[in-house]
């Protein structure tokens, strides 16, 4: 029986971005995949790979990894061959190892089919350039790949949507942010939900790249000077600054348990996988956690305890 064939979309920059931000790196990961959950094509489109048809992107588990990715993106042409997607904006020097491994557990439980592997990078500088590796794994640098989407579609909103990461120019960028923002707004290419996701996303970053700042100076900034007289813009503020808030409660919590992690079971006990699937977990989950933590006997019982919160989220 022929089975789907699917996009396995798994995001690994689980630590706090080191871009851009006046007070300390921002968070990318979480935004980054609710980017793409709604726009799956953007994978596609930003690493050159023909448009595989309509896509829908839900979550999925590698029961052999005891890890959670953070999305299956599924074709609904079976002819589509599986692609195992990585997003880094954090260097990680097994980065290469690390899905290769996942392709080949992947082929191995979709019937031998065919596999392609495609890492976005950040940046240029986070691409550790291992090989064999690089033979068989696409590498694709979002900060390039951008670039020439801008300088083709100046008007893009998913160019407009990662400018609060990737523009350097705080003075720019808030000089720019009002346009950016209304591509958002007015783009035609996105749907209802594409638009609002885009919009919560953008407007999340900024007001984390732009912590200083009061809602009201945002509002401005933006050219909505009425935001805060309408229900929607009430509730688009209300949901950014609380996004913001819990961005914060989580980088917080994160220190935290990789803190008293290390000092119970040593600094080389935590490595960078088990850090990053530390980092990766949403604000609940590391509550639990650092309750919990206490409690562990030993390194193996906390990653056995971090995966089953990464698969319960």
């Amino acid at each position: 029986m022929m089975k789907d064939h699917f996009v396995c979309f798994y995001l690994v920059s689980s630590e706090p971005s080191r871009l851009n931000s006046r007070k300390g790196p921002m968070h990318t990961d979480k935004e980054t995949y609710q980017i793409f959950r709604q726009c799956p094509q953007l994978l596609f489109e930003l690493a050159e790979i023909d448009d595989p048809g309509k896509c829908s992107m839900e979550a999925v588990t590698v029961k052999s990894l005891q890890r959670s990715m953070d999305g299956l993106v599924r074709p609904e042409d079976p002819d589509q061959p599986l692609n195992i997607i990585e997003i880094q904006f954090q260097r990680a020097e097994n980065i290469y190892n690390r899905i290769v491994v996942e392709m080949a557990l992947v082929q191995e439980a979709n019937d031998m089919r065919s596999v392609r592997g495609i890492i976005f990078f950040a940046s240029r500088s986070l691409d550790p350039t291992v090989a064999p590796w690089t033979t068989c794994v696409q590498a694709v640098m979002l900060d390039e790949a951008l670039a020439r989407r801008e300088a083709a579609l100046p008007d893009d909103p998913f160019v407009a949507v990662f400018k609060p990461v990737f523009e350097s120019d705080d003075s720019k960028l808030e000089k720019e942010a009002a346009t950016h923002y209304r591509h958002l707004q007015i783009s035609d290419q996105l749907n209802i939900d594409q638009a609002e996701t885009l919009q919560m996303v953008f407007l999340g970053w900024f007001l984390e790249r732009f912590r200083d700042r009061s809602h009201k100076e945002i509002a401005m900034i933006l050219d909505l000077p009425d935001i805060e007289n309408t229900r929607a813009g009430r509730e688009l503020l209300e949901k950014g600054l609380e996004q913001g808030l819990e961005q914060g409660l989580e980088q917080g919590l994160e220190s935290s348990v990789l803190l008293i992690a290390r000092k119970r079971f040593g600094v080389q006990s935590i490595d960078k996988e088990l850090e990053a699937a530390i980092r990766e977990l949403h604000y609940p989950a590391l509550e639990q956690l650092l309750g919990d933590l206490l409690d562990l006997p030993d390194i193996e019982t906390l990653q056995r305890k971090v995966a089953e919160l990464q698969q319960s989220e």
